[in-house]
């Protein structure tokens, strides 16, 4: 039986497989439906971005090692995943950010 735990992400080895794991979901879409295939390239680009290291915060903590992670908190938000104990694996994953205020150009 499986033992599925959902937790935040924890490390920038667990951003490569969220980027692998993404990067796979869609692709039997791409050719129906191209406009997905854009909003992964996006996604892959701005908040599963990999990146930054560890650094000091403000407050005197350490932000976290994973670069998704630091992303989705510096939206006041939070990146979690499911992992699989059984096969020490993520097999899902859900970020949760404020977004900015989109505003209607004027006529």
């Amino acid at each position: 039986s499986t033992v599925e735990t959902i937790r935040p992400i924890e490390s920038s080895v667990e951003d490569g497989q969220i980027r692998d794991l993404y990067g796979k979901i869609y692709v039997h879409l791409y050719d129906e439906y191209p406009a997905i295939r854009k909003m992964v390239k996006s996604a892959l680009k701005m908040d599963l971005k990999s990146g930054t290291k560890t650094t000091a915060t403000d407050d005197g903590g350490e932000r976290c090692r994973s670069a998704i992670r630091n992303r989705f908190r510096d939206k006041y938000g939070e990146f979690w995943v499911a992992w699989d104990a059984t096969e020490a694996r993520i097999t899902g994953c859900v970020g949760i950010g404020l977004r900015k205020k989109r505003e209607a150009c004027e006529p």
